[in-house]
């Protein structure tokens, strides 16, 4: 929630291209099958449309995510409502590049225990984490 609360904390600031780029948008991430799917993984991500949706929500009807007074927890499926087309393939879209560092993690964990080293190898990922002082994502090899 530490994202979605520094998203809000900006949302009274104009959007710029930059910032829809390096905030908003996200790949689908194709090596995870944790989302819905009919016929592939091939999704379209989130873009222009949802980042420009999700900014006004945050500073509107998404004004307290994170800071919630009436249930113990955030739900992440609100942002189901900013905008028509938003729905559980966008959600899943957002929550795996939300939680990317940790699958990283887990899989390079995984892979050292249980695959051998010849097998192995390092491979770039991009916005594998945000850095919240220089407010964008970085490579986690």
């Amino acid at each position: 929630m530490d994202y979605f609360r520094f998203l809000r904390d900006h949302a009274h600031e104009p959007l710029s291209p930059g910032r829809i780029k390096s905030w908003y948008t996200f790949s689908e991430v194709r090596q995870n099958w944790l989302g819905f799917t009919v016929d592939g993984n091939a999704g379209h991500g989130l873009g222009r449309n949802f980042a420009v949706s999700l900014h006004g929500a945050l500073g509107s009807l998404l004004r307290n995510i994170g800071d919630e007074q009436i249930t113990s927890s955030s739900h992440v499926e609100k942002l189901a409502l900013v905008s028509n087309g938003v729905g559980r393939d966008t959600i899943s879209d957002l929550t795996t590049n939300l939680i990317k560092h940790f699958l990283l993690r887990y899989t390079s964990d995984f892979a050292v225990k249980h695959v051998s080293e010849g097998d192995r190898r390092k491979v770039p990922v991009a916005r594998a984490k945000f850095n919240y002082n220089m407010q964008t994502g970085l490579l986690h090899e």
